[in-house]
């Protein structure tokens, strides 16, 4: 019985960075890929089975209706493509909360779909193609070319209406991963704590994302100018200068303008006076995606004069230190 394992990774989106269009792209997106949480997936071919099997530790009824989703769409390309009809064994080993804004549905998606075609082909294939396949990177290409390459990514965006025609969350978005602009390696000393309410009020995705999008866009030009500067000349400045007090300046200063400034419009109170904490100790922070996770990019030298003043928030926070990841996924098979 042939068998594969996936480990993924998962990402921060710092942001996007052109929803007004005017200069004919949309989208855009910054992030850094992180060492963990990450999905571990374990998937065999069972020529005996009549329908596929998917075993996880919790039952998590999100996960579960995402994993059927992205295994029918890529054995359809694969049975479109080689005429063949199989059914999979999929063991769930490892995984991680969805919406949190740590980028769960696209590397869950991405390793169960990568090791259906590793095991159908015997080598492992283009990214871009099978995230094309199963629906993932139409708004930002982060979690996709994280997936593969680690790093520190910026992506292109999409050709105004040649690749996408409107201002669309991903799950709604049928465009093409767009090309991958920038990856630049994570300074090795580099951590980042992350930090989200133990409670969750509020989460956005599918229909309520899709209404952040269709009631805030587009955007002022103005805005895009300014992300787009301190993406350009501040982040990726600070990542190529190893200067992460550079990169918090602007990573602060992007969570005031720009579509950032409305997915914090739209968090629950826990999370904004998490904000309004960590503006009163004066460190910089951001939120991914749309969050509710947090968070603050620290020197390793720093973690525990920063995990002290940190000390006051965890009966109401999870708050975890992880490493960023310079690699992708990595497939057992």
């Amino acid at each position: 019985m042939k068998k594969c394992r996936i480990r993924s990774v998962s990402r921060l989106h710092i942001t996007l960075i052109d929803l007004n269009a005017g200069w004919g792209i949309i989208d855009g997106g910054a992030g850094l890929i992180l060492n963990e949480p990450f999905f571990e997936v374990e998937i065999y071919e069972n020529s005996l089975l009549n329908t596929d099997r998917i075993m996880m530790p919790d039952n998590n009824e999100e996960i579960l209706n995402v994993s059927i989703r992205c295994i029918q769409r890529i054995k359809n390309y694969v049975e479109n493509r080689s005429n063949t009809h199989s059914h999979y064994v999929v063991n769930l080993i490892k995984t991680y909360s969805p919406h949190i804004g740590l980028g769960a549905t696209t590397q869950l998606c991405m390793s169960l779909a990568t090791g259906i075609w590793i095991l159908e082909y015997g080598e492992e294939p283009d990214h871009a193609l099978i995230a094309r396949i199963i629906g993932r990177g139409g708004t930002s290409g982060v979690g996709v070319h994280g997936f593969a390459l680690g790093g520190f990514i910026i992506d292109g965006g999409h050709l105004k209406d040649i690749e996408k025609r409107d201002f669309l969350p991903s799950d709604y978005s049928t465009s093409p991963p767009p090309p991958l602009l920038i990856r630049e390696e994570i300074p090795e000393t580099w951590r980042f704590i992350l930090i989200r309410p133990k409670i969750i009020n509020k989460r956005f995705f599918g229909s309520k994302e899709l209404e952040v999008f269709r009631n805030n866009t587009p955007l002022n030009i103005i805005d895009v100018y300014e992300v787009s500067y301190h993406v350009f000349m501040g982040l990726l400045n600070g990542i190529k200068r190893r200067d992460i007090d550079r990169f918090r300046r602007h990573l602060r200063r992007i969570q005031d303008i720009g579509f950032k400034s409305i997915e914090w419009r739209i968090q629950n109170d826990e999370v904004r006076r998490l904000a309004e904490y960590l503006d009163k100790i004066g460190i910089g922070f951001g939120l991914s995606s749309m969050g509710p996770t947090v968070f603050i990019p620290i020197e390793s030298d720093e973690e525990q004069n920063m995990m002290k003043l940190l000390q006051s928030l965890s009966n109401e926070y999870f708050i975890n230190i992880v490493k960023g990841r310079n690699r992708g996924y990595e497939a057992q098979c």
